[in-house]
């Protein structure tokens, strides 16, 4: 058998229950965020636990990792990302590449690539080169001209006149774009 409440008596306890569950909910939302906090100042201050270095230093230049990236603060105060780090690449013989940063500064910079073939490149040399156009790999090159040309293909580097020619597949074509990139910046020799 029921108990008789008047309606007062149970809509006060109906908006008491939602009161608690509400509190409940923002006490949740409040300590979710928290410990989200919590965990990242963790994690960016090497704290993780995880082993994983946060920053390396190769040749004076410290790299530092965030959301996945190597991140450079250049001395002109422009910023460079990379996928890897120099220590994570096994060393490319790119002893033929001669074109530098200092070559690029104010010259037109041709790209030639598919999609996001060339997509380091292109945000890593933005500040660098004068202005940067897209070509599709349809069109040949002109040598006479800085153009670096990314695609799939067997794995190389080869440069011909001012053209830098960056060949494989996945993660290879990717670490020889950076292996170029630390060179054309003067990171690595």
């Amino acid at each position: 058998m029921r108990r008789i409440v008047s309606k007062h008596h149970e809509e006060k306890k109906k908006r008491r229950n939602q009161l608690m569950v509400g509190g409940i909910m923002i006490a949740v939302m409040l300590l979710s965020t928290l410990g989200y906090a919590i965990q990242s100042n963790f994690a960016s201050n090497g704290n993780s636990g995880s082993g994983n270095a946060t920053q390396i230093n190769y040749n004076g230049i410290t790299f530092s990792n965030q959301n996945g990236y190597w991140i450079v603060n250049g001395s002109n105060g422009k910023v460079f990302a990379f996928t890897y780090n120099p220590n994570e690449i096994p060393s490319a013989n790119l002893g033929n590449i001669t074109i530098t940063a200092q070559d690029l500064l104010e010259k037109p910079l041709y790209i030639y690539s598919n999609n996001s073939e060339g997509y380091e490149m292109k945000i890593n040399l933005i500040g660098v080169a004068g202005n940067i156009t897209d070509r599709n790999l349809e069109e040949k090159p002109n040598c006479s001209e800085n153009s670096i040309v990314v695609k799939g293909g067997n794995l190389g580097v080869a440069q011909s006149g001012n053209c830098i020619f960056i060949s494989g597949q996945g993660e290879d074509l990717i670490k020889l774009e950076d292996s170029v990139l630390f060179k054309i910046l003067g990171i690595t020799n």
